[in-house]
This record gives C-alpha cells, sequence and structure tokens, in this order.
C-alpha cells in the first residue's frame, strides 16, 4: 500500500536506487525517490498536496519563475501578478533536473478586480494510468 500521491516501485538499494533520485515517464519529472528499501523504493509525487516546487513557465521565450503548489494527482496551482503573461499550453519546467519537463499549462483564472492569476497546470501523463516509472541519478550540479 502507498499513501495518495505516492508510488511503490519493484527497484530499491539493491538495483543502486538512492533518496533524491529522479522519477521520470518518458522525459516528463513527476517526482523524487522519498525511501529506498533493498528491493523497493517509494516515489514522491511533486503534486502531492501543499508540496512546494520551483518551476519556470515558458511563455513565447522567456521563462517565467514559479513556486508550484501541489494539488494531488499530478494538478498544480501557481499564483502570478496579472501583468505577467501566461497562455494555456505553455510548458512548465522544473529547475534542477535533468530532463526538466514537468507540465502543460491548463488553465489561467483571474478578474477584473484581482492583482494575481492563477496558473493551474497538470502532468502530461496521468499518475493513474503509469504502468512504468524510470528513475535517474541526480548529478552534483542538480
Amino acid at each position: 500500500r502507498s499513501p495518495y500521491d505516492t508510488a511503490i516501485i519493484d527497484v530499491g538499494r539493491n538495483d543502486g536506487v538512492v533518496v533524491g533520485d529522479i522519477a521520470l515517464s518518458g522525459s516528463a519529472v513527476l517526482g523524487v525517490v522519498s525511501q529506498a528499501h533493498s528491493q523497493t523504493s517509494t516515489i514522491e509525487f511533486f503534486s502531492t498536496a501543499g508540496r512546494k516546487t520551483l518551476v519556470a513557465i515558458a511563455h513565447q521565450g522567456v521563462a517565467i519563475p514559479a513556486e508550484a503548489v501541489g494539488q494531488g494527482a499530478g494538478a498544480f496551482l501557481a499564483v502570478l501578478p496579472k501583468a505577467v503573461e501566461i497562455s494555456v499550453k505553455d510548458a512548465v519546467t522544473v529547475s534542477g533536473f535533468t530532463p526538466g519537463f514537468f507540465a502543460v499549462v491548463d488553465s489561467v483564472e483571474s478578474s477584473a478586480t484581482d492583482s494575481f492569476q492563477r496558473v493551474r497546470f497538470k502532468n502530461p501523463v496521468s499518475l493513474y494510468t503509469l504502468r512504468f516509472i524510470e528513475v535517474a541519478h541526480r548529478t552534483s550540479e542538480e
């Protein structure tokens, strides 16, 4: 059994997995190894409710820094000043990971009286349908 927004995988320390390794699905960064046992490991997804991750939203060639707050099930929220231009389908990358593809902007919400906009994005893959998770070691530069 695993808590919400985590996964148990069938590789562990015996296979070279260590805490902090990156969990990927293709080129999408999903989370990190939070526990490594001899034959299994626990992956904590970045979308865990309340977890904060520094990201950059790519809009028309400009990387806009933001703090993504996990909403659970592969969804995230960032709050940015209304003057910052963001569009649906903008790519989101995560700092410190290679590859760094993280999510895609799903919606941008604000009202005429708001000073801020709520940017919602989600993983490019469904956590519910994952069959395989790749694990990559972080380098000393990440």
